[in-house]
């Protein structure tokens, strides 16, 4: 196989991109089946089940059984807490999950804020390797995540959850929706309220666009106090009409959201006791979570202290099930139409939606690039199979730092010789998403006959400021028509400022697989990095970052230490060298070049880590990689 890249780099000045929705051919309804103790039923077939619209039974046209299992906990921290440092577009059955956290209605209440991030942290520990969640807050979402399965990044935006913008003494912040129907005279209460209406219904559009995952939203909080049934006011009425749309978007979207309230045992009341001045009808807020799970066919979490069990249960709901399928007479149907799952099996009950409406098909933009429309989904898209990995590296002189992009592009074996035009780009976002960079990149790959899939290395850089990015890389064969993507998230440093910092951590392996351009990332690094984490005992690997002291302090000696320890927590290697003040080059930055020793190496998982430490402060920083030996 031979590789030709050329590319350029420019700041990205384009629209935003366009989101995309299709037709619906066949309704898809997710059943939950429990026995009696509340624990999933398996082994159910379609004969098992039969499904109503409107009253009338449908024929099952389409039918699946779902089982993930539980996570297996594992004893040893890394293995459970260290994400890898490559990302894949590969597809499995895996469960997508929104957490919102409702920090616009929760009042500045230290031991109800103290469970609701509990809750928050007890979600994430059970959830799957597979499984993919992102957090988002009604009120401040400049900690908000979107979808990854690290737990670090998960953990991070729950700690960094703050209540209490309800009820606050401050003037309502400017309304971000132009289509919101608040009132004049509108006071903080009321914004928070609509906030906390319109968090759940964008989470639930955010995963219309999904099709075939199981899709769920966990809404933490108190819920908003709105009578559905004797709205007293035209604005109780605008926060009906909005429930009633949240609910439609997540019958159509097929999410189910689950209520957990984190004002404990007793509800709001406690609370309120020492706020009779402003002490609403406190009913409305709990009848408000038992609606939302119930008209979506979650699970309602109130009144109790015992938050573990109902997460573990409503985890483990969304972790074995059944997808049914019906095609329905008129798909141009726009109206509401109930819907009703029984099962012939005795002494078990089915969860499912009870409703569902399909809205108009929105149009399709097929004129937008391919690699645009790769990037613009709220999941990478996996025709053609993709992994990435980022690593920073400061640049001297420059406010902005240099991003190594190193992606695997595989290409299935061709039956003969054939030369495969691939359109390549990588853009950076904010967490806002906002484009601050773009990479655009042509290579002329040349596949050959053989068993093995035709595999190589896509070196990019992107120069970007320090901040949190999510980096999509993506990928589209003239030939095949077929694009893909993957995409990752980046805390890029300010190495400059920071009083001690680490680069990414690069490997390189011998043998190893082709990579273009060789030298796009020459002035970053003396090796040409991989994406491999999957080495033979006898493989050559050279790892390679760089330490920096930023700000203008004089330099002083550093300490490096080197581990790498088993799946077992044990350590196989350990070195610790010191990195004198003058081996800081131009940047203040010191090289640190190593081969790692796999000959002294298990077969299995494995984990390196490089911690830096200056003698004078303590100042400390720390990066890991995970590897595996075969």
């Amino acid at each position: 196989m031979a590789v030709t890249i050329a590319g350029d780099a420019r700041q990205d000045r384009t629209q935003p991109l366009p989101s995309f929705r299709s037709g619906v051919d066949v309704i898809q309804i997710d059943a939950t089946v429990l026995d009696g103790a509340g624990r999933p039923v398996r082994g159910m077939r379609a004969a098992n089940f039969t499904l109503f619209e409107d009253g009338k039974p449908q024929p099952i046209v389409a039918f699946s059984a779902v089982d993930v299992p539980d996570r297996v906990a594992s004893p040893v921290a890394w293995m459970r807490d260290v994400a890898p440092d490559v990302v894949s577009n590969s597809v499995n059955e895996r469960r997508l999950f929104v957490i919102v956290m409702d920090d616009a209605m929760l009042p500045v209440d230290a031991a109800m804020a103290s469970r609701a991030k509990a809750i928050g942290r007890l979600l994430v520990e059970r959830l799957g390797p597979s499984d993919l969640t992102a957090v988002l807050f009604t009120s401040n979402n400049s900690h908000a995540q979107d979808f990854t399965n690290d737990r670090s990044r998960l953990l991070a935006a729950i700690d960094g959850f703050r209540p209490g913008f309800r009820g606050a003494d401050m003037p309502p912040p400017a309304d971000p929706d132009p289509g919101n129907r608040m009132l004049p005279g509108r006071n903080t209460d009321e914004v928070a309220y609509r906030a906390s209406l319109r968090t759940l219904r964008k989470a639930a559009e955010y995963l219309a666009d999904v099709p075939q995952s199981r899709k769920a939203i966990v809404y933490v909080g108190v819920g908003v106090p709105m009578d559905t049934f004797n709205p007293r006011s035209e604005f109780d009425k605008t926060l009906r009409d909005d429930a009633k749309d949240l609910f439609r978007r997540a019958e159509r979207a097929n999410v189910n959201i689950s209520a957990i309230d984190p004002a404990g045992l007793g509800g709001l009341d406690a609370y309120f006791e020492t706020h009779k001045d402003a002490r609403p009808d406190t009913r409305l807020h709990r009848d408000f979570l038992l609606s939302l799970a119930d008209n979506t066919g979650g699970r309602a979490v109130v009144d109790t202290n015992a938050y573990a069990d109902g997460i573990a249960q409503l985890v483990r709901e969304n972790g074995s099930y059944y997808l049914l399928g019906y095609a329905p007479k008129d798909p141009a149907d726009r109206r509401l139409r109930s819907i009703e799952v029984k099962t012939n099996v005795a002494g078990v009950a089915v969860r499912a939606r009870r409703n569902y409406a399909t809205d108009k098909p929105g149009p399709v933009n097929d004129k937008a690039p391919p690699l645009a429309r790769a990037v613009a989904g709220l999941l990478p898209q996996a025709d053609i199979a993709m992994v990435t990995s980022v690593a920073p590296f400061a640049v001297p002189g420059k406010p902005e730092v240099a991003l190594a992009i190193i992606t695997d592009v595989r290409q299935p074996a061709p039956k003969e010789r054939v030369t495969e035009d691939l359109e390549l780009m990588a853009r950076a976002f904010t967490p806002d998403g906002d484009s601050r960079g773009v990479q655009r990149q042509n290579a002329r790959v040349v596949l050959r006959p053989g068993d093995n899939d035709a595999e190589f290395d896509v070196l990019t850089r992107l120069d970007l400021k320090p901040g949190r990015y999510s980096v999509r890389m993506a990928a589209h064969s003239t030939a095949s028509g077929k694009s893909g993507s993957v995409y990752t998230d980046v805390v890029i440093p300010d190495f400059a400022r920071d009083e001690v910092s680490l680069s990414g951590v690069v490997l390189n392996a011998a043998p190893g697989r082709a990579a273009a351009p060789r030298d796009a990332l020459a002035a970053l690094m003396p090796i040409v990095p991989t994406t491999l984490r999957v080495f033979d005992v006898h493989d050559q690997v050279t790892s390679f970052l760089r330490v920096y002291q930023g700000g203008r302090r004089p330099l002083v000696t550093a300490t490096l230490t080197v581990r790498i320890v088993d799946a077992g927590d044990k350590e196989v290697f350990h070195s610790t060298e010191s990195i004198g003040a003058e081996r800081f080059g131009v940047g203040r930055g010191a090289d640190a070049l190593r081969e790692l020793p796999l000959g002294d190496c298990a077969p299995g998982p494995h984990l390196l880590t490089f911690e830096v430490r200056l003698g004078n402060s303590g100042a400390s920083a720390r990066r890991d990689v995970r590897f595996t030996v075969r």
